[in-house]
């Protein structure tokens, strides 16, 4: 590689370590004098048979040579540095499949029935998130990965106790339409990992769920939100709340300057808001 091409010549971090050299016989051999200094001087010598060189642009005519003075081994291009790609083109999807299969192996083995819901959410937030979370360190996942992640969380924390999620993609049941009691912790979390594709607009709630471009009302118009009777936030549909603005007619109150600029953004937004005859999805 040619320096102009080169921003950051050596990464460290503990016991890996990566060098961006040009592929030269002389760089080369004032590599391995350097680790050989390096070595000779702390007693941390470096195990060359153990590291690998890997070719980026052309190189192939010194390559021989090259690696007859450092005995590495060759390692194709692209490669991973502490787990994240390094790639001068677009990462293949087979990478972002191992980040969704590894959330999978980060579950225990009792799939989260045995464990507390309190439990599982710690381990949502502090290892099955944490995985996508460094990844992206590297390159942004992208939308199909992100979904089946999400989809991997919610089985996990719903193992026991699937009521909030039966609520919503199984209608007919009996119990369905009863208010179910959940602690307000769990509700938020429920509503932060689903979000309603409306179709029809029967289903999803408009002043609960998140509908709006992934968005709930009382997300983007929380003062709106507070105006509007807690019966009718949580049995007044999109549907209902379209048509003929019904919405508008929910609110109750004077209204603050926050929340007048909160309605004329919500009055925008849902102004050529179109229904469709597909069932609402919860995802």
């Amino acid at each position: 590689m040619e320096p102009s091409e080169i921003k950051f010549k050596c990464s460290l971090y503990a016991d890996d370590v990566i060098l961006f050299i040009r592929s030269t016989v002389q760089e080369a051999t004032a590599v391995k004098e350097i680790l050989n200094v390096f070595g000779a001087v702390s007693g941390l010598r470096t195990n060359l048979a153990k590291c690998s060189i890997t070719p980026i642009f052309g190189a192939e005519e010194s390559l021989e040579e090259i690696v007859s003075i450092l005995g590495c081994q060759v390692q194709a291009f692209p490669i991973k540095y502490l787990g994240l790609p390094l790639s001068t083109r677009s990462i293949p999807k087979a990478h972002y499949q191992s980040v969704v299969e590894a959330v999978a192996r980060k579950m225990p083995p009792c799939h989260g029935a045995l464990m507390a819901r309190s439990g599982r959410l710690v381990w949502i937030k502090s290892v099955l998130r944490a995985v996508p979370i460094y990844a992206m360190i590297a390159e942004n996942l992208p939308p199909w990965a992100r979904e089946e992640i999400d989809s991997l969380c919610r089985k996990f924390f719903w193992a026991d106790h699937k009521w909030l999620w039966l609520q919503k993609i199984d209608r007919d049941r009996a119990w369905s339409q009863l208010p179910i009691k959940t602690a307000p912790e769990v509700q938020a979390f429920f509503r932060a990992l689903t979000y309603i594709s409306v179709g029809d607009g029967r289903q999803a709630l408009f002043w609960e769920d998140r509908w709006i471009n992934g968005e709930a009302v009382v997300d983007i118009a929380p003062c709106l939100y507070q105006l509007v009777p807690r019966r009718t936030r949580t049995r007044q549909t999109v549907r209902d709340g379209l048509i003929d603005r019904a919405w508008t007619r929910s609110i109750t109150g004077g209204m603050s300057v926050d929340a007048i600029n909160e309605y004329l953004f919500l009055w925008n937004t849902l102004r050529d808001y179109q229904l469709t005859e597909a069932p609402d999805r919860t995802i």
